[in-house]
């Protein structure tokens, strides 16, 4: 008879190694978006990379007009991550695109807690917007 402690470790390194294998199947890509011209317009693009199917983490800058995305390639694919943003009113674009990644870290953040950044909720069409 298997010892509870046993049983969840045996459980612990069972879901690790499920999500060890998810993690190389990613991909990332770089979008252009364009029209953003401040936080709530980060927060509205945010808010719509979450909730597309196959990204699994996002960071939106202001700044450079970009978002970089990590993806899921048997979910989606970077056309259809930048049709998804361009549904919040902003022209979003492919600038580039990666192949699979070799692990699940970008810039030395793990995909995780890229992830787990919840972005406050906006509407897409704010008050300064045309």
């Amino acid at each position: 008879m298997t010892t509870l402690p046993a049983r969840r470790l045996t459980a612990v390194l069972m879901l690790f190694l499920a999500l060890s294998a998810g993690a190389a199947d990613t991909a990332s890509t770089t979008l252009t978006v364009k029209g953003m011209t401040c936080g709530g317009c980060v927060a509205a693009v945010r808010v719509q990379l979450r909730r597309t199917d196959g990204v699994i983490a996002y960071e939106v800058s202001l700044e450079k007009g970009e978002a970089d995305v990590t993806y899921d390639p048997g979910r989606t694919d970077p056309h259809k991550i930048a049709e998804s943003v361009s549904k919040t009113g902003f022209e979003a674009t492919v600038k580039s695109a990666r192949g699979k990644s070799a692990g699940p870290t970008r810039d030395g953040v793990t995909i995780a807690s890229a992830a787990s950044r919840e972005p406050r909720r906006v509407s897409a069409r704010h008050a300064h917007r045309s």
